[in-house]
């Protein structure tokens, strides 16, 4: 189980279900009516490193997360694009601003890049809003379920969610959280658009279910084809060995394999590979 999201008034559970998912090292998110987080449950020891690589984390240098976060956003440009290429729609104002990113993104392209591509993604008329129903609410499920993963996957590198290479918002405990999702958010708009396509913009169980597996959605990355919650994993632990200085670049997906098929073996898909000292 990659994470257990409680959606909806009326639920009841147990202090033994709390504990198991802590002990397995699976987050439990509790949402809104907006279908947003609004309390998280983690496990407090989740790698034997995990001191080590916080320490790392906190003493960071600003030059270096500036670099981090210009990586990240040149690879969610990438993938706004390739979702609009996908769907046959003028990829060229999101992919022609990729270039233009600079060291910690300081012209802010990704807000330029975000109001070009909603727009053609979704029409003239759309407005993000985590507020709304209809698609932003599909969004809002989507993102919640990606962002769940990779706070798991954040856990289990020993780092700490709080501590950002970006996002600096003083009431968000789940920063850095926010800052490696980013470039995974395109997955999730590319499976609201098929939802929309087919009129489904209600978030029943099917659609909920389909949204549920972009996590086995595959990405294509430097070695090779992973599933989302994988890369998630992958990502997460290769920032960490940024911070104690055993790599330098992030692993980053770099395209999107556009499949809606959910693999039979889920076990063998979702297995992570990570080294001895992630464990």
């Amino acid at each position: 189980m990659g994470v257990l999201i409680l959606n909806g008034y009326g639920l009841s559970y147990s202090q033994d279900l709390i504990v198991t998912m802590a002990q397995n090292n699976i987050p439990v998110v509790i949402c809104g009516s907006n279908k947003l987080p609004v309390c998280w449950f983690w496990p407090g020891d989740t790698n034997s490193i995990q001191a080590q690589r916080i320490d790392a984390q906190i003493a960071s240098s600003l030059p270096t997360q500036k670099r981090l976060w210009q990586s990240v956003i040149k690879s969610k440009l990438r993938l706004n694009a390739q979702v609009l290429q996908e769907f046959g729609l003028p990829h060229a104002p999101v992919s022609s601003l990729i270039s233009q990113v600079r060291s910690g993104d300081s012209h802010n392209i990704e807000a330029l890049a975000a109001s070009r591509y909603w727009h053609i993604l979704f029409g003239s008329e759309f407005r993000r809003d985590r507020s709304a129903d209809g698609i932003n609410a599909l969004l809002n499920y989507g993102y919640t379920i990606v962002r769940s993963a990779m706070a798991r996957a954040v856990f289990a590198a020993g780092l700490h969610p709080t501590v950002s290479i970006n996002h600096r918002n003083k009431y968000n405990a789940f920063r850095l959280v926010d800052d490696l999702i980013e470039p995974y958010r395109p997955v999730v708009d590319w499976r609201v658009r098929q939802c929309a396509s087919k009129g489904q913009e209600t978030l029943d169980p099917a659609t909920k279910e389909y949204l549920v597996n972009v996590l086995y959605q595959p990405l294509h990355e430097v070695r090779g084809t992973t599933p989302l919650l994988n890369s998630c994993y992958r990502l997460a632990t290769s920032l960490a060995k940024v911070f104690t200085n055993e790599r330098h670049q992030l692993l980053l997906p770099e395209n999107i394999i556009f499949s809606e098929e959910t693999p039979d073996d889920q076990t063998e898909w979702l297995s992570v590979d990570v080294d001895p000292t992630d464990v």
